[in-house]
């Protein structure tokens, strides 16, 4: 009985710890971003008989989680104090711009990703958080 007991105040501890650091970290986050924000989307099936396609999302809280982020004079900072910084991909239209435009556009792209990487933790946001393929 009190093994019974110890458990279920155990599971109720951790729940509260877990909604506690989420409430928490949400406050630190830029006013543009939500936890429930997708960072990746992956297309894992798609059906042709009118059945929604099945995507694998990782949320901003699951990144964060992962990180071991958390709350620290009002900014947020992994699990070695690096803060943390949000970039919006872009480029996640259907139509090509032309080899040589796409590649520059890409090429700039990751030169400001890899910059700020020097300083920030990066998380990189993307461009098509329904994870469908863009015709």
């Amino acid at each position: 009985m009190i093994i019974v007991l110890v458990v279920i105040l155990a599971s109720v501890l951790s729940y509260f710890a877990l909604v506690k650091t989420s409430t928490s970290l949400s406050h630190c986050l830029p006013s543009d971003i939500k936890l429930s924000d997708a960072v990746e989307a992956t297309l894992v099936s798609w059906f042709n008989d009118g059945r929604p396609p099945i995507v694998n999302k990782v949320t901003v809280e699951q990144k964060l989680d992962q990180l071991h982020a958390r709350c620290q004079n009002r900014k947020l900072v992994d699990q070695v104090g690096k803060k943390i910084y949000f970039y919006q991909l872009s480029g996640c239209w259907g139509a090509s711009l032309g080899d040589e435009e796409d590649a520059k556009f890409f090429k700039n792209q990751q030169e400001k990703i890899d910059k700020l990487k020097e300083r920030y933790t990066v998380i990189e946001m993307t461009c098509n958080s329904s994870g469908i393929p863009i015709p």
